[in-house]
């Protein structure tokens, strides 16, 4: 990371949210062009209760290292609400662990 280039780690989640994601991350990219001094690198990966149903886990270790290695997290909807509250909880204890 620089001060005006950040790397977003992009999870956009199951169903409704890859859908909500993407016009999100439109209208990101839109107000960030017109700032012009920030640029904003975005990895989309996968997470969530449909990566579960093909893999047997929630969240495969590519995209745990892409959100530990980024700047900052772009969490979309999931389709199982319980999905989105358990990676959320754990992407906080990994990504800010207490002393």
């Amino acid at each position: 990371m620089s001060d005006t280039h950040f790397q977003i780690c992009v999870l956009p989640g199951d169903g409704i949210g890859t859908e909500v994601t993407a016009a999100a991350l439109t209208v990101l990219e839109a107000a960030i062009s017109r700032v012009g001094h920030v640029a904003l690198n975005f990895g989309t990966h996968a997470a969530g209760a449909g990566v579960y149903r093909e893999t047997g886990v929630a969240m495969p270790d590519e995209s745990w290292r892409a959100a530990e290695d980024a700047d900052a997290i772009f969490l979309g909807l999931f389709l199982v609400y319980r999905w989105h509250c358990f990676l959320l909880e754990n992407l906080m204890k990994t990504l800010n662990p207490k002393p």
